[in-house]
């Protein structure tokens, strides 16, 4: 699984001026990538990471950069990540899953959407553990 670098917005005080900068916040794991409804018929894409605590975070593109190249990663990344990476599972099934229906995506708070994230996660591993089982069978 590929490392990435999570930044958030700060206010800080340069030259007299206040200014939002953007600076690390934390480092996570990077599952895939994802869209995220605004509520106001939007969809915006988003990265969905796990952060060392364990705790799924969907995080606006503009806030994550890989710390290693895909070339670098590509020794790390193990059979079950590529099966994973490839189920046919989308952020629907997850949320049937969880008891939620698709039109309601925009409305969730912040729990809610962990929720979502993290059985969608569970549901690719589960993908994948088949995948893998059926190889070697």
């Amino acid at each position: 699984m590929r490392q990435v670098q999570v930044f958030k917005w700060e206010q800080q005080v340069i030259d007299g001026c206040r200014q939002s900068v953007k600076v690390p916040d934390f480092t996570a794991n990077f599952h895939q990538f994802g869209q995220e409804a605004d509520g106001e018929g939007q969809s915006n894409p988003v990265a969905i990471v796990e952060a060392s605590d364990g705790q799924v975070h969907s995080i606006y593109l503009s806030l994550v950069q890989f710390i290693e190249s895909a070339a670098t990663a590509g020794d790390a990344t193990t059979l079950r990540d590529y099966f994973a990476a490839r189920a046919p599972v989308i952020i629907g099934d997850a949320m049937l899953r969880c008891g939620f229906c698709e039109e309601s995506i925009g409305m969730f708070e912040l729990e809610s959407r962990v929720m979502i994230f993290t059985a969608l996660s569970e549901m690719r591993g589960e993908y994948a553990d088949a995948m893998l089982a059926e190889r070697a069978a």
